[in-house]
């Protein structure tokens, strides 16, 4: 199952604000036992202190994770077109990573497929080895294989506005 933008969106203005309770009326409900209350603690306050809601390229020596913030398939089709530009990139949990890279190639790399209109999202999945996910995806041909997955993992229009949000957030700062 996919995670939605939306989620992913949720997540980040909850951390951003330190407080998960839903807000009915005037008051916000408590729903949350001690150690999940504890556990959120935790999770906001590491937020903070690595000043995460800021942080959304982050070199880590010879390696950079970008948190986007975003649902899977804008994730999975960013770190396609980083693997498609000769990178190392993968992504666990919404978080992508790339090997052996320098953050500001990797953003030029983002910045180089916002304006490239060429690319499609049958391309990103013609390069992935295992479409095959569905019971009977084995007997299709391969160009319906390669559309089907497509349709399901990638959007390039939402990757290109994520990114461009991700860029916008790079003002005055050292990447640019």
């Amino acid at each position: 199952m996919a995670i939605h933008d939306v989620v992913r969106q949720e997540m980040f203005k909850i951390l951003s604000e330190g407080d998960y309770k839903i807000k009915v009326g005037e008051h916000r409900i408590e729903f949350a036992d001690e150690t999940a209350q504890s556990l959120f603690q935790d999770a906001a306050e590491f937020f903070q202190t690595a000043n995460l809601s800021k942080a959304n390229f982050i070199q880590q020596g010879n390696r950079v994770v970008i948190l986007p913030w975003a649902g899977d398939k804008v994730v999975n089709t960013i770190v396609a077109v980083l693997i498609s530009k000769g990178f190392a990139a993968g992504a666990f949990a919404g978080i992508i990573e790339i090997e052996k890279a320098d953050a500001q190639d990797v953003i030029d790399a983002l910045k180089s497929f916002q304006t490239d209109s060429t690319i499609s999202t049958d391309e990103l999945a013609g390069s992935i080895p295992e479409k095959a996910i569905d019971k009977f995806d084995e007997y299709l041909p391969e160009n319906l294989l390669i559309t089907g997955y497509a349709a399901r993992a990638f959007d390039i229009e939402s990757a290109k506005i994520r990114i461009n949000a991700l860029l916008q957030g790079l003002r005055g700062k050292n990447y640019e």
